[in-house]
């Protein structure tokens, strides 16, 4: 698996990401292809609508545990004073 980080892709002028290099040159030399820290920043705003489009039940997608049991802990919790927060696509790895 080393050797695909580093196998060169052939140009694509069609492309909005780098091309003509291999990925571990993109993310060893951002500059060189307009990136930050080996990464191409992507507007917040082209994250949110491709999230909106391709993920329009995000909620449901990140439960967990089945609907009876979360009703069940949405139950107790006030009883109990914990708060839980909520889990989504951005902070669900903190």
């Amino acid at each position: 698996m080393s050797n695909y980080n580093n196998y060169k892709r052939r140009t694509d002028k069609k492309s909005s990401l780098p091309t003509g290099c291999s990925a571990q040159w993109c993310y060893d030399y951002p500059l060189e292809y307009n990136g930050q820290q080996g990464l191409i920043p992507v507007p917040p705003s082209a994250a949110e609508t491709l999230e909106h489009n391709f993920y329009p039940q995000a909620a449901a997608m990140m439960e967990t545990t089945p609907s009876w049991f979360s009703e069940a802990i949405r139950g107790l919790l006030p009883g109990m004073q914990i708060t839980i927060p909520p889990v989504d696509v951005h902070n669900v790895w903190q």
